[in-house]
């Protein structure tokens, strides 16, 4: 006789009821792939964004370490002024600037012997009108009235105008800076006069006044360089918040995204580094650039002077990026090792005592 539908014997007993569910192995190995397949989209999901912003924070930390630079020296109206100064009072650069305010003053002179002799005789104690000899006379105690205070504050406010126009804080037509047509122009006059002033206050009166400008003053630079000089360093100011928390922001996702997290702090480690040597190749390759701007000897040295005491502060502070990405790296690399250890600690379970 038939069992009744639902009914199931057991060891010669009657049961009744459903059979229960039996997985056979087919459908377990089945699910099984599903869960890894699932889990090995995510992983390469995860991985594949990580590396996305690896990517972007090379350039990211590139401009960090520029914005940083800039905010530090260049935007910094001391920090500016002190280091340009200092350069202009090394010992070639203020021969150089007397060289060429000697040259202005004889040439205020030099159309009226009347006044030659006056700077000989009444200003210099000289005998006679010598060229060679005035010539060397002046130009060395035009060096000496270089350090005079009221000189030198002449001169830091040529420095400071040049300075608040490439911040963006002067238009470049007022004080000794001004933009003629595509040029950028600094005005000698005041400096000169100041010069004159120092050596005797009689000098002044001898046709400095009637120098046409064209002798006083000198060429900066391309008006649209310095422009695209201004809009670059408004541009790191305005990221000065922004860039920093950026940096902090991809680093901090990398990591969290990252599988294998200790390996991706090495990487971010090793993504400073290269950061660092980008910025010093940058600021390198930019050095020449600059120094081939002015046509005016004098004025190129100036630059290519000012330019190096500032790159010298971004070198030093990229070296000191890149050796912070070495220490990540590094100490990522021993964190690394000490997980392997114990892995493999752990698959070997405990010796036996003996």
């Amino acid at each position: 006789m038939r069992a009744a539908r639902g009914t199931r014997w057991c060891s010669g007993h009657r049961l009744t009821g459903d059979p229960p569910i039996v997985r056979s192995h087919r459908g377990f190995d089945k699910h099984r792939a599903e869960i890894h397949r699932r889990y090995t989209r995510r992983v390469v999901t995860r991985t594949a964004l990580a590396a996305i912003l690896l990517v972007l924070l090379l350039p990211v930390a590139v401009f960090a370490n520029a914005s940083n630079w800039a905010l530090r020296t260049v935007l910094d109206d001391r920090a500016f002024t002190t280091t340009v100064a200092r350069v202009l009072e090394t010992p070639a650069l203020e021969t150089a600037l007397a060289e060429r305010a000697t040259t202005l003053i004889l040439d205020a002179v030099d159309d009226s012997e009347l006044r030659l002799q006056a700077l000989a005789t009444g200003v210099l104690g000289l005998s006679g009108t010598d060229r060679a000899t005035l010539e060397s006379v002046l130009e060395s105690r035009v060096e000496s009235a270089m350090r005079a205070p009221a000189v030198r504050a002449a001169r830091d406010e040529a420095v400071d105008a040049f300075h608040r126009f490439i911040i963006g804080a002067a238009r470049g037509d007022e004080g000794p800076l001004e933009v003629r047509g595509s040029e950028v122009v600094l005005d000698l006059g005041d400096i000169v006069t100041q010069v004159a002033t120092a050596l005797d206050p009689r000098l002044p009166g001898l046709g400095l006044a009637t120098l046409p400008a064209a002798k006083t003053t000198i060429v900066l630079g391309d008006a649209t360089q310095v422009r695209m000089v201004r809009d670059g360093l408004s541009l790191l100011d305005a990221a000065r918040i922004v860039i920093p928390l950026a940096v902090l922001a991809v680093i901090l996702a990398i990591v969290g995204l990252a599988h294998r997290r200790t390996r991706a702090l090495g990487v971010v480690g090793v993504a400073i580094m290269l950061a660092g040597i980008v910025s010093m190749a940058v600021a390198w390759a930019g050095g020449g650039v600059l120094s081939d701007v002015p046509e005016d000897p004098m004025v190129g040295t100036i630059v290519g002077d000012v330019y190096g005491a500032f790159v010298g502060l971004l070198m030093a502070q990229s070296l000191l990026l890149i050796a912070a990405g070495a220490a990540l790296a590094v100490v990522a690399w021993v964190l690394l090792r000490r997980q392997r250890r114990r892995a493999v600690a752990r698959m070997l379970g405990p010796r036996d005592s003996g």
